[in-house]
C-alpha cells in the first residue's frame, strides 16, 4: 500500500495526496467507467449518485457468487458486449 500513491495514474502531477482525496478521485473514476459500462449493456449495477468518496449503484435483485463463475468465460462474455 505504500506505493499507492505512485502508482495512479489518476494522481498525475497532482501535489495533494492525502487518501482521502485519493479515495474521491478512485471513486469519481470508477462512477464514469460503472456509467460507461451500464450505458453498453454490460450486466453491471446501474450507477446512481457519486459523494465524495462514496458510489451509490442499484441493488441487484439476485446475487452472484463470484467463486462459482469460470473466471475465462466472464472474460470472453465481458470482452464479447464491450466490442459489440
Amino acid at each position: 500500500f505504500r506505493n499507492v500513491k505512485n502508482t495512479r495514474d489518476y494522481l498525475e502531477n497532482r501535489k495533494c495526496r492525502s487518501w482521502l482525496y485519493m479515495s474521491r478521485l478512485a471513486a469519481t473514476r470508477e462512477f464514469a467507467v460503472m456509467t460507461a459500462l451500464y450505458e453498453r449493456g454490460l450486466p453491471v449495477p446501474q450507477p446512481r449518485e457519486s459523494n465524495r468518496h462514496a458510489v451509490l449503484m442499484q441493488l441487484l435483485p439476485s446475487a452472484v457468487v463470484l467463486s462459482q463463475l469460470n473466471p475465462d468465460s466472464v472474460s470472453q462474455d465481458v470482452a464479447q458486449q464491450w466490442c459489440v
